[in-house]
């Protein structure tokens, strides 16, 4: 990073068409503004900002040579900073290196699922139990004397499947002592699938023993497996985390009833519709098929469909599907949403595809907010081409997703100061005046402190315009943060028409 009185430029080109000019084009260039809007261009290429409630986001782009108009859908940025900032250590952590542990059982895969694998600082290994074991399984640490925590921690293993990648531990118990043989339960609970993180439990007090045994007696996807990339003490508490699957900002489902075109029995958590609203991500609603008990309709082919009664009039921005945490049939592809005020008379508001990011929930989001009683999602077709349909847990909402990518600085975060207008030689310059803006870094807690102003110029024969930004760190340590990269447009175009 320069000094802090320097800016650094970083410039984007935008052209939407690269055709000839005419010779006798002398269209100018101009800007209008509204209290809302700022919009520049000529007869070729015009651009529309939102400056709604101060802050910066993408409108439209026209290009008036093909007479085409490209409208960013939400969630569009029109530039976002990605900064390299160290994850949040943790505190207190006891020293690994003289433990040795032990297991009820082990099943060894390449080159991890060993017993030590628990504890060899390589979070790419990890303990498995084996195969043909049932739950609960258990590791127990010898520390090799007595020393004092007041947390621990669980590494998961980090797979595509997330949380419904088997052996991934849900609930635990923790036992202490200063004999093997003489263990007494200190904790009980459920841990927090997070991608790629620690998950720390603080306990109820600073505990000292030499053994601890750690029980899984669950996992998230209900299988009889258990795993553990890395096992940790700490003499501090520590600060709780939370994944997607925990941060869910919807609507309060108490009293919601759902109907289904078809639904089976295949074990106690998957099959019945009311999984889907039992606040269990390890549990799901299945459609029928063949050798399963049917429910009141015994329908196999798609499309099938849930109905949502939430009970009276209910105002929402999104749905919120979770998939299946276990095997991939039946999880929702193309699709089609409708809303109700009676249950029977349907208007079709949104159709699109699902779009995964593992096991994670989904969020859809809607055009605008809509009120009605009844909701309906009907499933098209499933992502591997079968003929079934599931659901995890079903959910509506008001706010969008959680930010999974916690070290970015997005256009639409700063509060513009001003919107100045400019000539420049032969065309405008539009700049957008940010004021000083404090990143706090959810990892750590860390701040940095950044002025970001963004530029677009245009000439007035030109069918393209340029943009950049001025980017100033304005104390030292912002100065020493990396920035990994940044992009000049981050437009959702995927639900566009």
């Amino acid at each position: 990073m320069r000094q802090a009185t320097n800016k650094l430029a970083l410039l984007s080109l935008l052209t939407l068409s690269f055709l000839p000019l005419s010779l006798k084009a002398q269209e100018q260039v101009t800007i209008q503004k509204t209290n809302n809007e700022v919009t520049i261009g000529n007869k070729f290429l015009k651009r529309t900002f939102s400056i709604k409630d101060g802050h910066l986001r993408p409108k439209s782009l026209n290009n008036l040579r093909a007479s085409a108009v490209l409208t960013p859908s939400e969630l569009s940025e029109e530039f976002a900073i990605k900064t390299i900032v160290k994850q949040g250590e943790a505190k207190g952590v006891l020293d690994r290196s003289n433990w040795t542990v032990t297991a009820d059982s082990w099943n060894q895969d390449g080159n991890t699922g060993n017993i030590t694998d628990a504890i060899d600082g390589n979070p790419d290994t990890w303990w498995h139990s084996n195969y043909g074991r049932q739950m609960p399984h258990h590791l127990l640490f010898d520390m090799k004397e007595a020393k004092s925590f007041r947390s621990f921690g669980y590494l998961s293993r980090n797979h595509p499947n997330g949380a419904g990648c088997n052996g991934q531990a849900k609930g635990y118990k923790l036992y202490i002592g200063n004999s093997e043989n003489n263990l007494r339960l200190v904790k009980t609970g459920n841990i927090k699938y997070l991608k790629g993180q620690t998950f720390w439990v603080n306990l109820d007090q600073v505990y000292t023993a030499r053994y601890v045994k750690f029980e899984v007696t669950s996992a998230h996807n209900g299988e009889r497996y258990a795993l553990c990339a890395e096992f940790y003490l700490s003499t501090e508490q520590q600060k709780e985390k939370d994944s997607a699957q925990n941060k869910i900002d919807a609507l309060d489902r108490t009293g919601w009833t759902v109907e289904v075109d078809s639904w089976c029995h295949e074990n106690p958590s998957v099959g019945d519709p009311s999984l889907m609203l039992d606040g269990d991500i390890a549990t799901c609603w299945h459609s029928w098929y063949p050798g399963q008990s049917t429910g009141t309709i015994g329908k196999r082919d798609l499309p099938h469909w849930l109905i949502i009664d939430t009970k009276k009039a209910t105002t929402f921005r999104n749905f919120i599907y979770t998939p299946r945490l276990k095997g991939d049939n039946g999880r929702f592809n193309d699709f089609e949403f409708y809303t109700s005020d009676n249950g029977r008379d349907w208007t079709l508001i949104k159709k699109g595809t699902i779009k995964y990011e593992g096991r994670e929930p989904t969020w859809v989001m809607l055009d605008k907010k809509y009120t009605a009683r009844y909701v309906k999602l009907k499933e098209l077709n499933s992502t591997n081409g079968g003929p079934f349909g599931t659901c995890a847990e079903f959910n509506l909402g008001l706010t969008p997703p959680p930010k999974v990518d916690m070290n970015r600085i997005l256009a639409s975060q700063l509060t513009i100061k001003e919107v100045k207008e400019e000539s420049i030689d032969g065309g405008k310059k539009l700049t957008f005046n940010m004021q000083p803006y404090t990143y706090i870094n959810q990892e750590d807690l860390s701040t940095t402190s950044w002025d970001i102003d963004m530029v677009v110029e245009m000439k007035d024969k030109d069918h393209f315009m340029r943009k950049y930004l001025l980017i100033k760190a304005l104390d030292e340590k912002t100065k020493n943060t990396a920035i990994d990269y940044i992009t000049m447009e981050q437009f959702n175009v995927a639900n566009v028409p």
